[in-house]
């Protein structure tokens, strides 16, 4: 049975939870009448996100957590270090790139701004919240970094620490460099959103797809977005030329000119990051698209960095039936520590060297990679659906709650009082 309470803010008694006089149904929620009302509901399926939060979480899952919150078991994170770690990194990578949430009862509010749909998000989970058998949120005051992944390549790696310890708080953040402290993997806007419809969609392609008819070869498409790394812009062609030709996106494709009867890759569109002398540059290796599922005709799906991880690009390969070929990256996003090399994926090195070895490798041990991909495709049907983002954030927030310190009281009177705060549910 959940907990009812009520805490008063001054005259005005704003009720925080409250029970549901149905087995199934949610409890009552009604919102201000002028307040957006998007989110992603429709994607969930309640008894399905019900029996995982009843069911022993995995392993990975709660080591990963407790990991990246380690620092604040005997340091609290506190109003103060939420401020001032909030400040330093809003001011190093601007207001459009941070956000801070807080949860206080059945209402949540936003400070910053929230490019990427995230409120909806919050939305939803809140909502799903309100289901009997799904944990109540927590009451907690956090902050989002909305870049792809912290730090980027082109950014030192300490921006968002603190010069006192006391005044540090975590990051939560879609990706995120190895060995950078105060960084808390979340699941990224591009994967909440999408993922419920592309899985179906590559669940479906496995079944026109099984390994017997999959070509025992390599195939890449993407854009040149690993150039956004360099940070050059603008920048002469010859500089481009020069640098780019390093990347590993530029590399398997030229790896597909000298070894075409073992890896088709090409760039099918420029992509957000691309100069005009990075489009010319790339021009010799520019090919047709194909959709998610199509690619599912190959067998060795290599699966390369972009401006950071590849989201939700990694997820579907590894759903896919065919092998995924993880290229080596020092960055990671919250379900890395499930996956096991050989066992759910075939490593390879970060600059391509060893890819034509590994493509040989595979073809000479096909039953070990139809292994492999009917590993990976089973841990993603288990624990990597649409219904496991939303566990792995109620856990997200339920172990960062443990590691607060502020009075919810005080924060309700501070958050309604301010205008910077904007409520969203």
């Amino acid at each position: 049975m959940r907990k009812s309470f009520f805490v008063l803010a001054m005259v005005i008694g704003v009720s925080l939870m409250a029970e549901s006089p149905y087995l199934d149904a949610p409890r009552e929620y009604s919102g201000p009448v002028d307040m957006p009302c998007t989110s992603f509901f429709y994607t969930v399926d309640i008894p399905k996100l019900r029996e995982k939060c009843a069911a022993v979480t995995p392993e990975w899952m709660m080591q990963r957590l407790q990991k990246e919150m380690a620092h604040f078991r005997k340091n609290k994170i506190s109003q103060q270090a939420l401020d001032v770690t909030f400040e330093k990194f809003s001011r190093n990578v601007g207001s459009q790139e941070s956000a801070r949430y807080r949860v206080i009862g059945e209402r949540i509010y936003r400070h910053g701004q929230d490019p990427w749909g995230m409120d909806a998000f919050f939305r939803t989970i809140a909502r799903v919240a309100d289901f009997p058998g799904i944990p109540d949120l927590p009451n907690v005051d956090f902050i989002i970094s909305h870049n792809d992944v912290t730090p980027f390549d082109f950014q030192s790696r300490d921006f968002w620490i603190t010069e006192n310890f006391q005044d540090q708080a975590p990051i939560f953040t879609y990706a995120r460099k190895e060995n950078c402290p105060y960084l808390v993997s979340i699941p990224d806007r591009f994967t909440i959103a999408e993922w419920w419809r592309l899985a179906e969609a590559i669940l479906e392609a496995n079944s026109r797809y099984p390994w017997s008819r999959k070509k025992k070869s390599a195939f890449w498409r993407g854009q040149p977005s690993d150039f956004a790394r360099l940070g050059m812009w603008p920048t002469p062609y010859e500089e481009v030329a020069r640098r780019y030709a390093e990347m590993p996106r530029y590399k398997i494709c030229l790896l597909s000119n000298q070894y075409p009867g073992l890896v088709d890759a090409g760039f099918n569109q420029p992509g957000f990051s691309a100069t005009s002398e990075v489009i010319e540059f790339i021009k010799p290796f520019n090919k047709d698209g194909c959709s998610p599922g199509q690619h599912l005709q190959w067998a060795y799906l290599p699966t390369l960095d972009g401006f950071t991880s590849t989201y939700p690009g990694f997820l579907w390969r590894l759903l896919s039936n065919s092998v995924a070929f993880k290229q080596e990256s020092e960055e990671s996003q919250w379900f890395y520590d499930a996956l096991i090399p050989y066992e759910h994926y075939v490593p390879i090195k970060n600059n391509m060297e060893d890819l034509i070895e590994k493509i040989l490798w595979a073809q000479q041990h096909e039953e070990e990679c139809k292994r492999i991909a009917a590993n990976a495709s089973a841990l993603v049907r288990q624990h990597l659906m649409i219904e496991d983002i939303y566990l792995y954030f109620f856990r997200v927030l339920q172990e960062y709650a443990t590691h607060q310190d502020f009075d919810t009281l005080r924060l309700l009177n501070e958050t309604e009082g301010n205008p910077n705060w904007v409520r969203l549910r």
